[in-house]
């Protein structure tokens, strides 16, 4: 059985590593990604285990021999864009800096 879920984590890469072992935890592997969508199909629970990385300071020859190497270890890799960059017109959304203004309000607003 497969099931996709919608999300978007805004490079937010602990909450990430975080909700898709949890789904690991339930019984389902992930088998896709896309922007904002995780494509999962079932299977035996705590069977795999994820990490999330950012390689996107990385030259591109560099995230290949990695990506490589982890393969040949026999670890699957997906790639992953973080931004949205929804676009009409001149008029560009890319919510993560709504996101990061936000996070930057509630900083100032909440005391130490």
């Amino acid at each position: 059985m497969t099931k996709t879920v919608h999300r978007f984590f805004a490079g937010m890469l602990g909450s990430q590593t975080r909700w898709l072992n949890k789904m690991a935890h339930n019984g389902y592997r992930l088998i896709n990604t896309t922007t904002a969508s995780y494509q999962f199909e079932s299977c035996e629970p705590d069977e795999y285990q994820y990490t999330v990385e950012y390689i996107g300071n990385w030259s591109k020859e560099h995230a290949d021999t990695y990506m490589h190497i982890l393969e040949d270890c026999g670890y699957r890799v997906f790639y992953k864009n973080i931004n949205l960059n929804y676009s009409n017109g001149k008029v560009v959304l890319r919510p993560w800096i709504f996101l990061l203004l936000l996070w930057l309000i509630l900083c100032l607003l909440v005391p130490n």
